[in-house]
């Protein structure tokens, strides 16, 4: 598992120095994308498009901040789609404590992110009843419990149910219902980075930061600034 984190990290800093080296000063990150890596750039506004179209055919309220704050991860997935998919199958293979950190899946989830959502939902009759595809509770008793979580995690609609219920959640400790487009998605799409229960001074913090696609902080591209241009792309493709 050590090998498999080593290989898909190298990956990660080595397209991330690429990036960062031929972005030009005060460039807007989703612009750079735009010229500078197309094919991941279309990936991601693609299918960002059609969870978009997904959601407002469910009458999903948060359906553009949804498909917003995952257009970062879309394109990082298209980027090393091939790597991403080779290790799922090991990481299913070999399934561990080890695997919930690995990331999975168009958006990105971590079998660890998806347990604290399980878990939320178990505490919340009404989140367990509206998300009963995902109301395991957060097992992870055994390993086939495990590989169970990582195979749901690999379908986009099982994902999308994650987000959802994930989006339901912080909007609600949050307070987020009453805020305006942009400080939804700089809040959510910082929970979704950041960690899930944490509060609004904790996520402010990382606004301002420059930690995509790599999560260190010299690496040049402000998640939240992607996802907020994201939206405005999606609104304008509608």
């Amino acid at each position: 598992m050590r090998r498999f984190a080593a290989i898909i990290f190298v990956l990660l800093i080595s397209s991330s120095f690429i990036w960062a080296l031929t972005l030009r000063e005060g460039e807007s990150p989703l612009n750079y994308f735009k010229k500078e890596r197309k094919q991941d750039y279309k990936f991601a506004l693609s299918t960002a498009g059609e969870i978009l179209s997904e959601l407002k055919e469910q009458d999903y309220p948060y359906a553009l901040e949804a498909a917003s704050i995952v257009f970062p991860e879309l394109m990082r997935y298209r980027s090393f789609q091939n790597e991403i998919e080779s290790l799922f199958n090991e990481v299913l293979a070999v399934t561990t404590e080890e695997s919930d950190g690995f990331s999975i899946g168009e958006f990105q989830m971590k079998p660890v992110f998806a347990i604290q959502v399980e878990k939320i939902i178990s505490l919340n009759p009404q989140l367990r009843k509206k998300y009963a595809a995902i109301s395991f509770g957060g097992d992870v008793s055994t390993v086939q419990a495990r590989r169970d979580r990582i195979m749901r995690l690999n379908d986009r609609s099982i994902q999308l149910e994650y987000l959802k219920a994930f989006i339901d959640y912080e909007v609600e400790v949050l307070s987020l219902a009453s805020d305006d487009l942009n400080s939804r998605i700089s809040y959510l799409s910082a929970a979704y980075n950041c960690g899930i229960s944490q509060d609004r001074k904790y996520l402010k913090r990382a606004f301002n930061m420059e930690t995509f696609p790599s999560g260190k902080r010299r690496l040049f591209f402000n998640y939240q600034k992607i996802c907020i241009d994201a939206a405005q792309e999606l609104v304008n493709e509608d």
